[in-house]
Parts: C-alpha cells; sequence; structure tokens
C-alpha cells in the first residue's frame, strides 16, 4: 500500500512542477502527460484507475 502512496505524492508533486513551467515558460516547451507517459512509464504506473 505504500508503493502507491508514493506512487500518487510523485504524481501529484510532478503535476505542480509542471503547472509552474506551463506557467512561466513559453507554450509548447513541455510535451503533452500523454507523450511522457508513452515514453518513460513502466506498465504498472500506467494503471491510472486509482487516481
Amino acid at each position: 500500500m505504500e508503493a502507491q502512496e508514493n506512487i500518487r505524492n510523485s504524481r501529484a508533486a510532478l503535476k505542480l512542477v509542471r503547472m509552474a513551467i506551463e506557467q512561466t515558460c513559453p507554450a509548447g516547451v513541455l510535451p503533452s502527460e500523454e507523450a511522457v507517459l508513452l515514453l518513460f512509464a513502466t506498465g504498472a504506473s500506467l494503471d491510472r484507475t486509482s487516481e
């Protein structure tokens, strides 16, 4: 259970970082969240039903 909580906390932290970058940088600097997931996510982290 702790691992799932760590994943949720990490994802929430990354969303905050992404939001800060999007507010301060020009549009198009970051790839979409879906593109990042396709490039870097493992099978376990693709399970988004817990959100």
